[in-house]
């Protein structure tokens, strides 16, 4: 597949070199190619023209109004492709909290769905950091007791309507994860907070979580269950550490 993906940061080159190796075509786009000519980055529009789908991997956005912008600098190509959302709409330093949870709103996921009505919108990669996307394999990536419980490639929940999933979990998995469908866009809302949950782990923002700070080596991993997930292992129980190394979603890696 050709592949256009948008923000060439850490987490876009990253998933770029690994759909790369999987034989897909990988071009990028940005706001300003020619900060970005070591990767061959053209405008945003023209990656999203010659796609067959698209990666957004930028700063989040926090109301309708800005994914509405968002949606419409992706121009008219963006109709009719699937689109995997990496991103996560956090609120700035020091809280590097999900924001929409305080008005009662929406996913980040269900505006851009909003914005794009004639596209097909997956939440996905926005809860595990751009380090462990360049090797999915949780044996390979974490060691001891770690590697053991990571069985294997690491889980990608994702959350997305019926139509375009197959896509969803092709990119998903030649990537090298075990993708695991949780649902329609609504469950972004859920896939949102559990970034937040692992930036917080992380760091502790702003205090927000005093005596946790794991590091970013650790990951959600699911262990058990076996219907309704695209590829790798279910899960009955929810997630579970693998050791590690999650992350923060989107453009901010």
């Amino acid at each position: 597949m050709r592949v256009g993906i948008v923000g060439p940061g850490n987490v876009g080159t990253t998933l770029g070199a690994a759909l790369t190796r999987a034989g897909h075509s990988v071009r990028f786009g940005s706001r300003h190619p020619a900060r970005r000519a070591d990767v061959g980055a053209v405008p945003v529009a023209e990656a999203v023209e010659w796609s067959d789908v698209m990666l957004l991997a930028i700063p989040g956005w926090r109301t309708a109004a800005e994914a509405a912008k968002v949606a419409h600098s992706l121009g008219p190509g963006a109709m009719g492709k699937v689109v995997l959302d990496a991103t996560n709409p956090l609120s700035p330093w020091p809280g590097l909290e999900v924001v929409e949870w305080s008005g009662g709103g929406v996913s980040a996921g269900e505006m851009l769905q909003d914005a794009l009505p004639g596209s097909r919108v997956f939440k996905a990669f926005n809860t595990i950091g751009s380090e462990h996307m360049r090797q999915a394999d949780g044996e390979r990536v974490f060691g001891g007791a770690a590697a053991a419980a990571a069985r294997g490639p690491l889980t990608m929940l994702f959350a997305g309507g019926p139509q375009g999933r197959d896509v969803a979990e092709c990119v998903i998995s030649d990537v090298g994860f075990a993708p695991r469908y949780v649902g329609p866009i609504r469950y972004a809302r859920n896939l949102e907070a559990l970034a937040e949950l692992w930036i917080h782990c992380v760091i502790g923002g702003a205090g927000l979580n005093p005596g946790v700070e794991w590091g970013r080596d650790f990951a959600f991993q699911v262990v058990g269950g076996g219907g309704g997930g695209g590829g790798g292992g279910g899960g009955d129980s929810g997630s579970r550490g693998g050791g590690g190394g999650g992350g923060g979603g989107g453009g901010s890696q």
